[in-house]
């Protein structure tokens, strides 16, 4: 009877953790919603978005004015970045560098995995072991008030044999993608 109470209050707690992570999830993403609308009234236009599934943060790019939009849900900052005032951003997987780029630079590192194999390689599917403690893309701008900005991919330790490494890889490639965009179009523009 002991073990059934024991096992019966794990199945409690085990609920109640999904719940609030459930509703805590819903909660960020109405938000990064909300978010959207309201830069929409204000006149930008959204060319492409790039949002964290779990709504911690979402990219937006207006390329016809030449602006990101970088929302924050963990600590509600946003950020408004002319183009012109991408300097750098910088991949770290575990507090490493896997992959950087910079204005008027080619992209340098293996791309993820040590280096991540060009984004899991496209040659094939590797086998990757290991853990993944944090991922974090760290942006450079060129604006004394805010002149870094950290966007948290992964902040939980998971396994790289798993999918959800594999969704935090993709998304890193996608943030990547706009990042070198913004900054090859700044190369073109000089």
């Amino acid at each position: 009877m002991e073990y059934f109470f024991i096992v019966l209050c794990i199945i409690i707690v085990g609920i109640i953790v999904i719940c609030v992570r459930y509703y805590s999830n819903k909660k960020k993403l109405q938000i990064i919603n909300n978010v959207r609308n309201e830069i929409l009234d204000d006149g930008f236009s959204i060319d492409k978005e790039v949002s964290d599934p779990n709504g911690n943060f979402s990219l937006f790019v207006d390329n016809h004015k030449k602006y990101l939009f970088i929302y924050d849900a963990n600590t509600a900052e946003t950020s408004y970045i002319k183009f012109e005032n991408l300097i750098s951003f910088d991949l770290n997987e575990n507090n490493q560098s896997v992959v950087q780029g910079r204005a008027g630079n080619a992209i340098i590192g293996g791309l993820l995995f040590g280096g991540v194999g060009a984004i899991v390689g496209a040659s094939g599917k590797k086998e990757i072991t290991g853990k993944c403690i944090s991922l974090t893309l760290n942006i450079c701008v060129n604006m004394i008030e805010k002149p870094n900005i950290l966007l948290h991919i992964v902040t939980k330790e998971i396994d790289k044999n798993t999918e959800d490494y594999e969704n935090a890889l993709n998304l890193a490639n996608e943030l990547i993608s706009v990042l070198k965009v913004v900054l090859n179009n700044q190369k073109k523009e000089r």
